[in-house]
């Protein structure tokens, strides 16, 4: 079964926020990492399993 684990949601990260910023690991396949992703990988056991990293480029001007 694919495995889907949400590492962060707080988009953006304002001061205080007890959440990590967004990034979202997906069966191998870490999509829009962000700062910390790798601590958070390591903190649910699955930063063995990551095979790709796929980073979107937001729209600009």
């Amino acid at each position: 079964m694919p495995e889907l684990i949400f590492l962060g949601t707080g988009a953006a990260g304002y001061v205080g926020s007890a959440r990590q910023l967004s990034s979202t690991y997906f069966d191998g396949l870490l999509l829009d990492c962000s700062a910390g992703t790798v601590g958070r990988l390591e903190d649910v056991k699955s930063v063995e399993k990551l095979k790709a990293v796929l980073i979107s480029q937001g729209k600009t001007g």
